[in-house]
């Protein structure tokens, strides 16, 4: 029988299941937010990342980050609200679906007037 490359353990006093693969995830488990609960009836990978990030089909709807930033607004003037890390494919080529997605959308871009 071969063995999977990793395990689920149970970490913290919340007993959070997390892969062995992150220890230091799993040190900090009660201190994070880990969300289990998303689900979609999309079957594209394009419709479904729209729907994870900005909760709507619609394109141009605001992301989760400037949902955030709108809500509770920002520490510090000096610093953006969220920041995105996007990730090139083989040869460079950048997610074409994660441009879109980021938006502010139908809310003001700064807290600031």
């Amino acid at each position: 029988m071969l063995r999977p490359a990793a395990y689920l353990s149970q970490f913290g006093k919340s007993g959070q299941e997390i892969c062995d693969l992150f220890p230091h995830i799993g040190s900090m488990s009660d201190d994070i937010c880990i969300v289990r609960s998303m689900w979609t009836e999309q079957i594209n990978h394009d419709p479904a990342h729209t729907i994870m990030n900005t909760g709507s089909i619609i394109p141009g709807r605001p992301s989760m980050g400037s949902w955030l930033f709108y809500g509770l607004g920002a520490d510090t003037e000096d610093l953006p609200g969220f920041v995105v890390l996007l990730s090139s494919g083989l040869g460079g080529q950048m997610q074409p679906i994660a441009a879109r997605q980021w938006s502010a959308g139908l809310l003001p871009a700064s807290s600031r007037e």
